[in-house]
């Protein structure tokens, strides 16, 4: 499942908290927004809250009434795809404790140090994207290290790096708990997170 939050302005007459818009510059009352999608982009479910608790603090309450609300026993193994609002050690913790729950996310903080070691080079992919249409596609290609994270025990990390049709390259980490699935599917459910915001616009 891919799990975003979005931010938006809140222009009513409830209680609402304060928080920073990026819809208009500055603090004013803000909703947050939890979305719930499938990979394929489509939408399952939804909250609105405020800023009293990040999305570390609402996930296991979210995650509990999507699982009441859709139907889903407790013992389904649900994936969460998510940016950087859950990264937390404790977090991660909680979710390795829970069998039925596992984390695909951006590590935060990390930076390229310019070093890139081929002889640890895990392997190596590609990923097309069809634009407006379906024959006109853009290729973007990706060698990864997959190894264990040195911060906590039982996190998988799989350094990345990507390069787009204009030949322009990035370097990234994801982070993992789940230690079984293909090194190739986890980058690819990563990069292709943008499906998702289709249904916001």
């Amino acid at each position: 499942l891919y799990l975003d939050p979005h931010t938006k302005h809140y222009p009513g007459m409830q209680e609402v908290l304060k928080g920073w818009c990026p819809g208009i510059g500055h603090p004013d009352k803000a909703m947050h927004c939890d979305f719930l999608h499938t990979v394929r982009g489509e939408p399952l479910y939804f909250e609105i809250t405020d800023n009293y608790d990040d999305l570390r603090e609402r996930l296991p309450g979210l995650l509990k009434r999507a699982r009441q609300t859709l139907d889903w026993p407790l013992d389904k193994v649900l994936t969460l795809i998510v940016d950087r609002a859950v990264f937390g050690l404790e977090t991660f913790a909680k979710i390795q404790a829970d069998p039925a729950l596992h984390l695909i996310t951006w590590e935060k903080g990390y930076q390229a140090d310019g070093s890139w070691p081929a002889e640890k080079v895990s392997g190596k992919m590609v990923i097309e994207r069809s634009r407006n249409r379906v024959n006109d596609k853009r290729i973007y290609r990706f060698e990864y290290i997959d190894e264990g994270w040195s911060r906590q025990a039982g996190m998988r990390r799989l350094q990345v790096r990507a390069t787009n049709p204009q030949g322009r390259m990035v370097e990234l980490a994801i982070l993992t708990d789940d230690l079984d699935r293909a090194a190739v599917e986890i980058i690819g459910l990563m990069f292709k997170r943008w499906l998702q915001e289709n249904d916001f616009k």
